[in-house]
């Protein structure tokens, strides 16, 4: 029982919570220095090696550069090469460089300095050549839960069809704190509000740029200018939405897009497309072992504009889409699995040339999920083998969400807003990221009394709900009103620990007894959306793993891997 009810404690409180911890504090810059756990760390051995790393790429030189995060110092290279091919094509190379920049756009302020957030990606612009830099004055300020903010520059290249503008918009894509809560605020119609209002915020900024730089106003009227858009995670979301702006504003003048945002969320719909633009110049990189892309579900009518191009998935194939059912191009691979072990090792090899001897290689390789389930005679967990990997998991169990297995809807963007979901989860990550110190809650035993005596007065609750599942198991359902009845067990319980009403003092619009309002509604919610309890354990205790595969650095070697610039054992 002892088992249970330390893995109900974890079920009920992280896993409402998990996506703040994990998603926003991935979000930021990592700290490679600062990480105590050791691992043996093997490369893989060096394969033969087909052809020499080239110095030219479409008749432009591949320049090299570097840039520094967290004290440790990376490599990155560029070539206007990029700009000589249809942005419907998608380009490993580019998306290397984009992730790069992306990565750049990650430090943290250097003793409230924030203009230190973005001296990276000056150095960067400057060292392939970019200028006529503008810096959205929402960089120097600390975010806020409505803030976006960027770095646009400018370029001529001289291309084979003449003179091109290429304008680079690099959105921040970490420490932006608190941003992190315009994530959860859908609205209840169109696009994810909080996305759209960062991306129109954007496009203001784009119109400030103007401006200042009047001569690109005549070279978008003439088509000769080139938009280069990324961003990561919540910067991955907003350049969609941004680039698919601009694709509606300057393509049909004969402008080009190249935006390549990477792991960014759902914050698209499909009724916001204008018939007749190219969305397929929207490059969408995707970890399908990573949790941030199926937010907001898909089955909430969400979607990200473009085409997504999934990794461990073979080459993109832009000429032959994956179509949904309304025959819209969506994808130019098939959304795979899982990841091979060859991938793994070549990842692990790409971070032990980023980090040389750093003992934390090990904290950056990807991860698949390890399947869980309870066995309710003995109460113990065992492992489970599944025919379904981690990334049809993460796709299943997130739409689950939103949706029965039968289709029935749990909760749709209405009930969202409307049961107080979304203002709880933009006051929650408000709350994470407003200074308060978690370092002093320690003492978790009163935490686990709660769990037994939950699990003790839902017993016969739980005992009820159960069923034969999948796997041919019981298990139990939490569909339905045993969420309430464990909801109704555990919040008031919690509101009793006086440690926790201290931590929660300062929670936003009313303290602690807000702070256990907006947990009682999510802990409800989410809890009646999981229709097999071995799919929340499996989820619970795969989370905190999980999130490494949402860490730049492992998605940097992992894009690397797959770049013959930096891996000599692959072709293009």
């Amino acid at each position: 029982m002892k088992k249970i009810g330390c893995l109900a404690l974890s079920l009920l409180i992280l896993s409402v919570v998990f996506v703040g911890l994990v998603s926003c504090g991935k979000g930021g810059a990592s700290d490679v220095t600062t990480y105590a756990e050791t691992a043996a760390v093997t490369a893989p051995e060096t394969e033969e090696i087909l052809y020499e790393i080239p110095t030219v790429y479409n008749g432009h030189d591949i320049l090299e550069g570097t840039y520094t995060i967290g004290g440790t110092t990376f490599s990155f290279k560029y070539s206007d090469g990029f700009f000589e091919v249809d942005p419907k094509e998608y380009q490993t190379h580019m998306a290397t460089t984009s992730m790069s920049l992306s990565y750049s756009a990650t430090k943290g302020p250097a003793e409230d300095d924030y203009t230190a957030c973005y001296d990276q990606t000056l150095s960067m612009f400057r060292q392939i050549g970019f200028d006529n830099v503008y810096v959205s004055p929402s960089y120097n300020v600390e975010p806020t839960a409505d803030s976006v903010a960027c770095v646009i520059a400018e370029k001529a290249v001289e291309c084979q069809r003449g003179t091109t503008n290429v304008v680079a918009i690099v959105l921040r894509s970490g420490s932006y704190c608190s941003e992190w809560a315009s994530n959860f605020r859908l609205g209840s119609e169109g696009e994810s509000a909080g996305i759209a209002s960062a991306a129109d915020q954007v496009i203001g900024y784009f119109s400030d740029f103007l401006s200042e730089n009047p001569d690109l106003t005549t070279a978008l009227e003439d088509g000769k200018v080139a938009f280069w858009v990324q961003g990561y995670s919540r910067g991955g979301g907003v350049a969609n939405l941004t680039a698919k702006r601009l694709v509606d504003l300057y393509q049909p003048s004969g402008n080009d897009v190249y935006a390549y945002p990477i792991d960014g969320q759902m914050g698209g719909v499909k009724s916001a497309e204008i018939p007749g633009r190219d969305y397929t110049v929207i490059h969408n990189v995707v970890n399908p072992n990573d949790l941030v892309p199926y937010l907001a579900p898909a089955r909430m009518g969400f979607k990200r504009y473009g085409l997504d191009h999934y990794l461990f998935s073979g080459k993109a194939d832009v000429n032959n889409p994956i179509l949904d059912a309304n025959g819209d191009p969506v994808s130019d691979n098939k959304r795979l699995v899982t990841m091979s072990v060859k991938r793994i090792a070549l990842a692990k090899k790409h971070l032990v040339e980023m980090l040389g001897d750093v003992p934390a290689v090990e904290r950056y390789t990807p991860y698949a999920v390890s399947y869980k389930a309870i066995n309710l005679f003995t109460r113990e967990l065992a492992d489970v083998k599944r025919k379904t990997m981690t990334a049809n998991f993460l796709y299943d169990f997130m739409n689950g969400l939103t949706e029965t297995a039968d289709g029935d809807p749990v909760t749709t963007r209405e009930s969202f807003v409307s049961s107080g979901m979304e203002a709880a989860l933009g006051r929650l990550m408000v709350f994470f990221y407003s200074g308060v110190d978690f370092s002093g809650f320690t003492d978790i035993d009163p935490l686990k009394e709660i769990a037994y005596a939950v699990l003790e007065e839902c017993k016969d609750a739980l005992t009820e709900s159960a069923y034969w599942g999948n796997y041919g198991k019981m298990t139990v359902s939490l569909h339905g009103d045993i969420a309430r009845i464990l909801t109704e067990a555990l919040v008031p319980r919690l509101r009793e620990v006086e440690t926790l009403r201290t931590l929660l003092a300062e929670y936003p619009e009313g303290g602690a007894d807000r702070a256990f309002d907006d947990l009682a509604i999510l802990v409800h919610r989410f809890l009646y959306a999981i229709s097999d309890i071995d799919d929340l354990v499996t989820f619970a205790l795969n989370a905190v793993s999980l999130t490494g595969n949402h860490e730049y650095l492992a998605n940097l070697a992992l894009l690397r891997s797959y770049d013959s610039w930096f891996e000599p054992t692959i072709t293009d």
